[in-house]
């Protein structure tokens, strides 16, 4: 596309878009000319500069440093046309990036340089200040854009905007980092050595706590806070990453989850009740026990009870037979008197053996 008249390149840029069949080919459009425009920024501000770093500069070179200006004045209008116009129709535009001034990836740099000299000087945090700039300060030491590292230049042209704000926020003797996090979580800055810090901040918080329960309610408190967490979707330092906020949410609730765990397995189990003493009903009988033993044992001769495992049998009924005198037979007891079964015993079951004939000749 030929640098010519301002309007011409807008409608060069214009006639290209109309012309895309579909939506990837014209944000492809979009994305060229953007960072065509931005990368001509670069270039002609190191003209600029290569010229002025002459021992003399005479006529001609003043005439061409204003020529220079004069085409970097046209491109960052392209750029505000680009910025103004087509960024709902663009993926890697942005929406709210009108607001930020147009610049070169050089420009951006030493903006982002000017912030971090100042910022160390506020923060007395090292390690989210590292956290903050490491990733900034690798990108900025590329030279030029490319469709690779485009994303996060617009990225870090919001992220720039909003570090100046921050600074001029604060007062000579105010720690910035408070204010930092705030920055990073509303533009959803998803690296995981951010994740790590936060986390390691709400630990420290909750193990002050002794309390398990209470240690499980403030993780509660900080899940809500992070569930209402009001950030700027249409950025994220990582785009193909999960957003700082659904990491944050996910590692709350696997803290919870332990923890939840931990008090379970600490509370005291409650006896299992016995199920041969609590649970099941005793039949009163008006047998003793030798009576009952011997009673049991003609069922069994005669065959109305048919078991191949007699004590198993002794003992089931043991457990759920009482009679007026004994509340809890023994098993032990019950078995001896079936095997060895008295003369008076036969005699008193004699007799309830017919009375029971007699009751059947009444039915």
């Amino acid at each position: 596309m030929p640098m010519c008249e301002d309007k011409n390149v807008k409608m060069c840029l214009l006639e290209q878009i109309a012309l895309a069949k579909k939506k990837s080919q014209m944000s492809a459009c979009i994305n060229a000319a953007h960072i065509g425009c931005i990368n001509l920024l670069h270039t002609l501000s190191l003209y600029i500069s290569n010229v002025k770093s002459l021992p003399e500069i005479k006529e001609p070179q003043q005439h061409l440093i204003q020529n220079y200006l004069q085409l970097q004045s046209k491109v960052h209008g392209i750029i505000g046309f680009i910025e103004e116009n087509f960024t709902p129709h663009c993926d890697l535009l942005p929406a709210g990036t009108v607001h930020l001034p147009s610049c070169s990836l050089a420009g951006l740099g030493l903006r982002f340089l000017k912030c971090k000299q100042i910022l160390q000087q506020l923060s007395h945090d090292t390690i989210l200040l590292n956290i903050a700039l490491s990733s900034s300060e690798k990108f900025f030491s590329e030279n030029m854009l490319t469709l690779t590292n485009y994303a996060r230049f617009l990225y870090l042209k919001e992220y720039v905007w909003h570090l100046e704000k921050v600074i001029a926020s604060l007062g000579k003797d105010d720690d910035v980092s408070p204010a930092l996090i705030q920055t990073l979580l509303l533009l959803n800055y998803n690296r995981f050595s951010f994740v790590r810090y936060l986390m390691k901040n709400l630990k420290e918080q909750v193990n002050e706590i002794d309390s398990k329960h209470e240690q499980i309610r403030l993780w509660y408190v900080h899940l809500k806070e992070f569930k209402q967490l009001q950030h700027l979707s249409d950025y994220a330092l990582f785009v193909n990453a999960p957003s700082l906020k659904k990491i944050m949410v996910s590692n709350i609730k696997e803290e919870i989850d332990f923890l939840k765990a931990e008090e379970m397995s600490e509370k005291p189990r409650p006896s299992c009740p016995d199920i041969s003493e609590q649970s099941r009903e005793h039949v009163l009988t008006s047998l003793s026990v030798a009576q009952l033993a011997l009673f049991v044992r003609l069922l069994i001769d005669v065959g109305i009870i048919q078991t191949k495992n007699q004590s198993s049998l002794l003992k089931k009924i043991a457990a759920v037979m009482q009679t007026p005198k004994t509340i809890s037979i023994s098993e032990e007891s019950l078995r001896s008197k079936f095997y060895t079964p008295q003369g008076p015993t036969a005699i008193i079951i004699k007799e309830y053996l017919l009375n029971m004939m007699n009751k059947l000749r009444s039915y």
